[in-house]
């Protein structure tokens, strides 16, 4: 049997979590990716045993093939294949961290065999060898095959150590803990399987919001969503601020948030040290939603938290404005402030913070502007118009690829912006000139591994950069503090970088 037999060669993604799991099976492009719907598959598990059916169609009428669990009670344990008569036809693997199955051999189609290798046209093949009769494969291959990195260990056996990051190959230990040499952990104390589950609140706003109508539908309209937006936003409770100031910076729209000076609210040692600091915020949506208004909230609890000033800018957005309109209007903003900031007691050391496509322009503003900021703050940024990171297939929960894709549709002019450094800044030769940055991301977000990238390229470079990654959450958690609880840790988190650069 080649090594090549055990790459995946078909997926099979989840559908539905109940007492019964259920699956659809998808075809393996060559290069990895989903390919086209092949069948479906529904999950039992009965009394210490376990048993994966996939079936042609969803009523159950047809099945193919079973995968009957090789370890009990495990969550990332190795299946054997088996056909209906219950011989084994191949070796499986779960992967739940990226909530797949993914399989070593093809599924057969209804009403078809397959052919087992040597067999000859009209005669019977010979019965498969079972798995320990197969031929011998390399070291790194059967660690892989006969027991997962990722596999729950028994009491009292050595603890085998992962490394993600790549400091170490897969299936290596350090020199004298190999295999039965290592020291035992006590009794009880597990190795835990690596798992990716969305916190309750996470998996709540999902749900809600599955039914929504989807902005690549023709029938989607922009004007109407964002009249909803606005409306959803002014329902929402706002906190007190010492004074808001509509301004009107050489033609852009801003809105100015002075802190409280006492609030039960705002913690003392949570404000910069001085009063003419201001930070520019730049809010998210697309580039396509949203605006002040709809930020109003936001702008105020981190005015609040930071004990800063803060000044929203309402850019221009497309389809009406395409790039480089909104970098063009923060750039203006940036101006005036070096111009007119002191009228206005917001002449001291500057900050920026922006969310998703408010982070894009943040880091823009940030790069156009070398030496403006004191620090940057960027809470899952929107970076990539290529969506050539993996978060984009395994963590797009709640935000959909093709809705990014259809954002960038929007955004860029033509096709020479996408690779702008000015619309895409991970493709930026000045990164190195960025103050220290902060970079948030979310488990669940397609918009998590580019964020991440781009922390990485900051480290690299010399900038001092933090990279926070929130278990559990979503993208566009920030801005709904009575729905993720997960809101109020990040303000702080954002306040306190700030302290640190005042």
């Amino acid at each position: 049997m080649s090594a090549a037999m055990y790459l995946p060669q078909f997926f099979v993604k989840q559908k539905l979590t109940l007492m019964v799991n259920r699956y659809e099976i998808f075809a393996a492009n060559p290069d990895g990716s989903f390919g086209q719907l092949m069948g479906f598959a529904e999950q039992k598990r009965m009394a210490f045993k376990e048993q994966v059916t996939f079936f042609a169609d969803e009523t159950k009428s047809r099945p193919v093939f079973a995968f009957k669990a090789r370890k009990v009670m495990d969550l990332n344990s190795g299946y054997d294949i088996t056909d209906e008569a219950g011989q084994q036809i191949g070796f499986f693997k779960k992967d739940f961290g990226a909530s797949l199955l993914r399989s070593t051999f093809p599924p057969r189609g209804p009403g078809l065999r397959r052919r087992r290798p040597g067999a000859q046209p009209g005669r019977r093949a010979a019965a498969p060898l079972h798995r320990h009769q197969l031929p011998a494969l390399p070291l790194r291959l059967r660690r892989q095959r006969r027991r997962p990195a990722d596999v729950q260990r028994a009491p009292g056996h050595a603890a085998r150590q992962v490394h993600r990051d790549g400091a170490r190959p897969a299936g290596r230990l350090p020199r004298g803990r190999r295999r039965g040499r290592g020291p035992r952990r006590p009794h009880g104390a597990l190795t835990q399987p690596t798992t990716v589950v969305l916190f309750p609140e996470a998996r709540r706003a999902v749900d809600a919001a599955a039914g929504d109508l989807p902005v690549w539908d023709p029938q989607f309209s922009i004007a109407a969503s964002r009249a909803e937006a606005r409306a959803a936003a002014a329902a929402e409770p706002r906190e007190d601020v010492a004074e808001v100031v509509d301004l009107d910076c050489h033609g852009v729209r801003c809105r100015l948030f002075r802190p409280v000076s006492t609030s039960s609210t705002v913690s003392t040692s949570s404000t910069t040290e001085r009063s003419d600091a201001v930070v520019l915020h730049l809010h998210g949506g697309g580039f396509v939603f949203h605006d002040i208004d709809v930020h109003d909230a936001g702008a105020r609890r981190l005015a609040n938290r930071t004990g800063t000033t803060v000044l929203s800018v309402d850019y221009r957005r497309p389809p009406e404005h395409r790039f480089p309109a909104a970098p063009d209007d923060v750039s203006t903003v940036v101006r005036w402030l070096t111009g007119h900031g002191r009228e206005h007691g917001i002449g001291g050391p500057a900050y920026v913070h922006g969310d998703s496509a408010g982070g894009n322009l943040a880091l823009v503003a940030a790069l156009r502007h070398p030496g403006f900021f004191r620090a940057v703050a960027l809470v899952y940024p929107f970076l990539d118009p290529t969506a050539g990171f993996p978060s984009y297939g395994t963590a797009a929960d709640g935000f959909d690829p093709r809705e990014a894709a259809w954002y960038w549709q929007q955004y860029a002019g033509t096709p020479a912006d996408l690779v702008d450094p000015d619309l895409a800044p991970l493709l930026s030769p000045d990164l190195a000139t960025l103050p220290p940055t902060l970079v948030v991301t979310a488990e669940h977000d397609p918009l998590r591994d580019e964020g991440e990238h781009l922390a990485r390229l900051l480290a690299e470079q010399g900038v001092e950069v933090t990279a926070t990654r929130y278990l559990g959450q979503i993208h566009g958690f920030w801005r709904h503090p009575s729905v993720f609880p997960a809101t109020e840790p990040l303000l702080g988190q954002v306040a306190g970088f700030f302290r640190l650069h005042s």
